[in-house]
């Protein structure tokens, strides 16, 4: 035990608890042998920690995407778009239903979602029922 201001401390070492400790921890000791003068170069020193830095800058970019990419894409606002969207799609397939005719009848919705190549499934369309879903 060591004596610290009137505290004692026990000495155990520390483990990392992930990466970024440990990789800490080897630039502290990397800046000690080259201040201790260690067989370590000041080039390797330099190269090793332009390794580094180019390797915590791509870190950092990829968390700026991943923030970028949260406030951005709000997933709540783009439930509520979709939402929207799926009402607007169904009402105006309700409309050029009675507008469009399809060998002198009036197109029924499956022949109208066909012939506009839209997707069943975003539509909450069931095909057997002739009818949106909720």
């Amino acid at each position: 035990m060591q004596k610290m201001k009137g505290r004692t401390c026990h000495q155990t070492p520390r483990r990392p608890s992930d990466s970024r400790q440990k990789s800490h921890r080897v630039s502290m000791t990397n800046r000690r042998d080259v201040q201790s003068g260690s067989e370590r170069s000041p080039e390797a020193f330099l190269q090793h920690l332009r390794k580094e830095v180019k390797e915590k800058t791509e870190t950092l970019r990829r968390l700026k995407m991943v923030k970028m990419y949260r406030s951005k894409n709000d997933l709540t606002q783009l439930q509520t778009l979709i939402d929207k969207w799926r009402c607007c799609s169904q009402n105006a397939l309700y409309e050029l239903q009675s507008d469009v005719t399809v060998d002198g009848r009036r197109a029924n919705l499956s022949e109208l979602i066909d012939l506009f190549g839209l997707d069943d499934h975003f539509l909450h369309f069931d095909r057997s029922e002739e009818d949106f879903t909720t």
